[in-house]
């Protein structure tokens, strides 16, 4: 029975055929025998698709198809989306019929359907007419992604286009001063695809105003917001200070701006931070004139805050360079005809250097204590001094590195060094002041005491050691040392006071200065003292310290 009702339905509709399209990205599609007139009795099908994120669009260039009421006779009907767009038959003006004139039929998706149909005959009124078919283009067209639209003001989208079709991108950045993120992750660039459904791979970013962060500290210093307080965005300003009088600026510029790139930097683009350096020789309290003509005396506090108070092996003095280093005297680091001590040459053992202890920023002994003691990390010593020659003190200079800086203050600051151009703080009556805690009449000093002394007469010094010897010998006056006081006597350093320092105050800068280290002398306050000429060691120091 099946074969039978097949063979009838051929004979009453005629030929049947369906065309699945090849998958590519245009062609065309005629009626049966075009441009000759289609057949009668016909049905064919044609099913278009093309690539995954691409719809059909599809035009007919010639549509001439016998014109019906609703187009029941002769038409064609397209089908897209599992819905109907619409059955076309008629000609151009025909008054019947449903011609589809230009119009563009587009798919949603990558399928569409096609399917002409014919009945038997094309006859009006009784006359044949030939009519020629249809002839449609259709092409792949990529699936259209909304808009982009920026989320913010600051957003820019480049090259915009005004359509975005599957496979099109655009790319985003933002406005100077800002910077993309996604969520919460920074992007340092940014692009977007047309995705083959019609929908964008990665949703628009947003632009943020750059943070630069809380700002460096400054080391002995700070900074302050020129800007609104605590504002650490893009273009916000901030100035760095140094803890006045005591440290001084350097190194560039002391404002900074935020940057666009996320970082404080200066009108230059350095992002280094300046550094405060400490300033020496400027004590809150210095010796007044009247101070000056007493001699002996108990220093006011901040009057010399560069003495250190030393114990190695028995009390020294030092003076602080800088904010870490101890300027002192060999003998303190090696004293001489001390068997018992590291030799000259050798370096000192981690736990020979532990066991020194540097005081500084008190004149008094009880108050200096107990401030507490600041650990060494390193020892050096000149290498021209000879501990087993108990009659030369050459080299008599060290250097103590400690472990940490210690903060300045009225009570704590460095001495200067000489410049080695100026020779003329060695003149002979040039007044200097030696400041120390040690013998006071026989007894060790509780508070920092100090002295005037001039600079001596360096023929006269020699001629006042021609007779006098020390264990036979006499002793050796170089052209490294000085020698300051008077043939009377009366005022000196003593023992205790090695390792301190002989300042003077430049008239110019006002500024004071250390241009000797109490080294050695005959006696206590019986005439010379004799002082380690620091302007012949300034290589070695600045070599050593850095500085």
């Amino acid at each position: 029975m099946l074969p039978l009702l097949l063979l009838w339905g051929s004979l009453l509709f005629g030929v049947v055929s369906s065309s699945p399209t090849p998958r590519t990205l245009f062609g065309e599609i005629t009626s049966p025998n075009y441009p000759k007139p289609y057949p009668n009795n016909n049905i064919s099908t044609w099913d278009i698709t093309v690539p995954k994120g691409f719809v059909v669009n599809l035009n007919f260039w010639q549509f001439d198809l016998q014109p019906s009421k609703s187009c029941l006779s002769d038409y064609v009907k397209i089908t897209a989306d599992k819905k109907d767009l619409g059955r076309y038959c008629g000609q151009l003006g025909s008054a019947t019929g449903n011609h589809p004139g230009v119009r563009e039929f587009v798919s949603k998706g990558n399928w569409m359907r096609l399917m002409f149909h014919s009945d038997f005959s094309n006859e009006e009124n009784g006359t044949l007419i030939p009519y020629k078919g249809f002839l449609a283009y259709y092409q792949a067209v990529g699936i259209q992604c909304p808009q982009p639209v920026p989320m913010d003001q600051f957003t820019l989208i480049k090259d915009l286009q005004p359509l975005y079709r599957f496979r099109d991108y655009f790319n985003v950045s933002c406005q100077t001063g800002y910077e993309l993120m996604e969520g919460d992750q920074k992007l340092a660039s940014f692009s977007a695809v047309c995705q083959d459904d019609g929908t964008w791979h990665r949703p628009m970013p947003r632009c943020e105003i750059v943070n630069c962060g809380e700002p460096k500290n400054l080391t002995n210093g700070a900074f302050s917001y020129v800007s609104e307080h605590g504002n650490n965005n893009y273009q916000s300003v901030i100035t760095y200070r140094c803890k006045e009088p005591y440290y001084r600026i350097v190194k560039g510029s002391d404002t900074y701006n935020c940057s666009a790139q996320g970082s404080w930097a200066d009108q230059d683009g350095h992002e280094d931070i300046p550094v405060c350096l400490p300033v020496c020789g400027k004590p809150d309290n210095p010796i007044t004139g009247i101070q000056r003509i007493i001699g002996g005396s108990t220093a006011p506090p901040g009057s010399f805050p560069w003495q250190a108070k030393i114990h190695i092996f028995g009390l020294a003095g030092g003076a602080l360079l800088g904010d870490r280093w101890i300027l002192t005297a060999a003998q303190t680091i090696y004293p001489k005809q001390q068997s018992s001590v590291t030799k000259t040459g050798a370096r000192m053992s981690p736990a020979e250097v532990a066991k020194i202890e540097v005081f500084l920023g008190h004149t008094e002994v009880n108050k200096i204590h107990e401030l507490g003691n600041h650990p060494v990390r390193n020892v050096s010593v000149h290498p021209d001094y000879d501990s087993e020659d108990e009659n030369n003190f050459n080299g008599d200079i060290a250097l103590i590195e400690l472990r940490d800086p210690v903060p300045l203050g009225p009570d704590l600051l460095p001495v200067c060094l000489p410049d080695a151009s100026n020779s003329t703080f060695y003149a002979n009556g040039y007044m200097g002041y030696v400041s120390g805690f040690g013998v006071k009449k026989n007894f060790l000093a509780d508070r920092l005491k100090y002295v005037s002394l001039p600079m001596g007469d360096q023929r006269s010094c020699k001629k006042w050691l021609q007779d006098k010897e020390v264990n036979g010998k006499a002793m050796v006056f170089s052209e490294n040392m000085f020698c300051a006081g008077s043939p009377g006597g009366g005022k000196d350093t003593c023992q205790g006071d090695s390792g301190s320092v002989f300042t003077v105050q430049d008239s110019e800068s006002e500024r004071w200065i250390a241009t000797g280290i109490v080294s050695w002398g005959i006696g206590c306050r019986k005439s010379y003292g004799f002082y380690t000429k620091v302007i012949n060691y300034l290589d070695w120091i600045k070599a050593i310290t850095g500085m």
